[in-house]
């Protein structure tokens, strides 16, 4: 606690473990490990720095990084981060330094400066959470997958992913960009485009994606298809100031606005109620 420099370094060796420690109040970063280690319930708060960061293939478990000077948790690629907590933090609460593969299962982030978590192509996200980020929720490059995650109130986007990825069974609320940004199916998305924003429940800009099976209420507009060459099927848009804007060019089902006790002739068909 309170040294000049980062509080513990272990970015010189490799195959170290690091196990209930706590680490605050140093000027660089709380926790720096190297290759091949683990940190396990450990606590890196109001450090200059990186709260907890390292190498490549790392494994985090049941720690929390907090009030830390840049991002909470930034590791290389490879790297593993379970039942983790970062929070207001001054830059991601979550992030890697690596071009490639982060992998974050069963976190929490919010209230952070940046993204509250923040991965490259090939990230696997799940059963996560980020809220009230100011940079916005969840990120990933392409190829990635993000799914069971929640992404509310944030400033910004809730969960924007890049090409060849799928955003599957979330929950995006109340921020004040767009809901989700990607290939989205099976998800939930209500209220974005908060406080005088602009945001979609779903937003597509590019072309190959499918978007399948999504409920969207009470956003600027629901489901929002900017370009060509996307499938459009048995979404669910109500409430929106603007429930389907989807330029031509795309395969879109019809869209049907059903009466009580209605039968359904079209299984493919979107929905307005």
């Amino acid at each position: 606690s309170g040294w000049g420099i980062d509080g513990v370094v272990g970015s010189t060796a490799g195959l170290a473990r690091i196990d209930d420690l706590r680490a605050d109040a140093n000027s660089g970063a709380g926790i720096s490990i190297n290759s091949g280690s683990q940190v396990n319930n450990c606590v890196a708060a109001q450090n200059g720095g990186v709260g907890m960061g390292g190498s490549n293939d790392v494994l985090v478990s049941g720690c929390v990084s907090s009030l830390n000077g840049s991002h909470g948790f930034q590791f290389g690629g490879g790297s593993i981060l379970k039942s983790c907590l970062a929070y207001n933090n001054g830059g991601a609460g979550i992030t890697t330094s690596s071009v490639s593969s982060l992998t974050v299962i069963d976190c929490n982030a919010h209230f952070n400066t940046g993204f509250g978590i923040a991965g490259p192509k090939r990230t696997f996200v799940t059963g996560s959470t980020g809220e009230e980020n100011r940079g916005g929720g969840i990120s990933v490059g392409g190829s990635s997958t993000v799914s069971n995650c929640n992404a509310s109130g944030n400033t910004g986007i809730g969960i924007i992913a890049s090409a060849g990825s799928a955003v599957t069974g979330c929950t995006t609320s109340g921020n004040t960009g767009d809901g989700n940004l990607a290939r989205v199916e099976g998800n939930t998305c209500q209220g974005n485009g908060a406080g005088g924003g602009d945001g979609a429940g779903v937003h597509a800009t590019g072309r190959i994606n499918r978007i399948d099976g999504n409920m969207s209420t009470q956003n600027d507009r629901g489901i929002d298809i900017d370009a060509g060459g996307n499938f459009v099927v048995r979404n669910d848009a109500s409430n929106n100031t603007t429930n389907y804007d989807v330029v031509a060019g795309n395969t879109n089902a019809n869209v049907e606005t059903p009466g009580a006790n209605f039968v359904l002739t079209r299984p493919w068909a979107n929905f307005i109620h």
